[in-house]
């Protein structure tokens, strides 16, 4: 590896106003802003510019792109601009990368950022200018949150204000998780995001007809059995109104969620078959369809009912 080293920084660092039809984007550039500069600008509203745009002699960027997309979204007519014109060519592509790989590397130390936001809350301070969402701000000012391990068994009760609300969807790394419906198109297709999946695991909604008074103890005498209904609630599972249901669920996956030639792994009571059945044929003709019913007898689980509909 070829290392160039400055022998000489300079003494001052020349800043001029140009006009921001004057500055150019580098074409090539390997870093995706679009999302920050929402945050960005109204930092620039609330702050002022405290970094010009870096660009070289011929007004490309350097460094300040998502600045400068602030900039024409609030509507800035000229803007701080600093003229790299010691940094050749090739260091000016380098430094382009480093200057976003190397602020990469910091980390906050979170033990000391939730006092900070705590006292600038204090200050009745604007926090949704710091680029956190509420998501996290909620998560770093809450006092209850313990950092690392904790007794397993210190279960919260539900908060009086949930902050999941049906239709919330949370991003944890590549996964996504939707507090949803999954009979509901626009539920659906929120939480795929135009992707589609391979394997569509499925206990149907719910075809099993539970109530409060299921999975008793004593078969043969139906009295002693505990209710659990204050538990589980009244049964909604309506046999009149579920192969409807279930229909248009499938359907709807069919159609928004997994792909033509995806396996289905399918939980249901074993007086559903036919109608299930029925279904699959109708929408997963090509399907592998792998089917395991919950028995009516003493017997429990029955082993999986592989079917191949291609």
């Amino acid at each position: 590896m070829q290392c160039s080293h400055r022998t000489e920084a300079p003494m001052t660092l020349n800043i001029e106003y140009r006009d921001l039809t004057d500055i150019h984007p580098y074409e090539a550039n390997p870093r995706i802003n679009d999302q920050a500069v929402d945050a960005v600008a109204r930092s620039l509203q609330e702050f002022g510019w405290r970094q010009p745009i870096v660009v070289d002699i011929e007004g490309v960027i350097v460094v300040g792109h998502t600045r400068w997309k602030a900039a024409q979204k609030l509507g800035l007519e000229k803007v701080p601009v600093h003229v790299a014109t010691d940094l050749t060519p090739e260091q000016a592509r380098a430094y382009r990368i480093a200057d976003n790989q190397t602020a990469s590397i910091a980390e906050w130390d979170m033990e000391l950022l939730p006092i900070e936001l705590t006292a600038l809350q204090g200050m009745d301070v604007d926090l949704g200018l710091l680029g956190f969402d509420e998501v996290e701000l909620a998560r770093l000012l809450d006092p209850a949150v313990k950092q690392g391990l904790t007794d397993p068994n210190e279960i919260p009760g539900p908060p009086d204000k949930p902050i999941t609300q049906p239709g919330d969807l949370w991003l944890l790394g590549q996964h996504r998780l939707l507090c949803g419906d999954c009979t509901n198109v626009e539920h659906v297709r929120l939480v795929m995001d135009g992707q589609r999946a391979i394997l569509f695991a499925t206990d149907p909604p719910y075809l099993v007809d539970y109530d409060g008074m299921n999975h008793p103890h004593k078969w043969n005498e139906p009295d002693k059995n505990k209710d659990w209904s204050d538990t589980y609630g009244t049964s909604w599972d309506e046999a009149k109104a579920n192969p409807d249901l279930y229909e248009n669920f499938v359907a709807l996956a069919v159609t928004e969620a997994v792909e033509p030639n995806s396996a289905w792994y399918c939980w249901h009571a074993s007086r559903r078959q036919a109608m299930l059945e029925a279904v699959w044929e109708k929408h997963a003709a090509d399907r592998a369809v792998a089917s395991e019913s919950c028995s009516d007898s003493k017997n429990g689980l029955q082993r999986p009912d592989v079917r191949n509909n291609s």
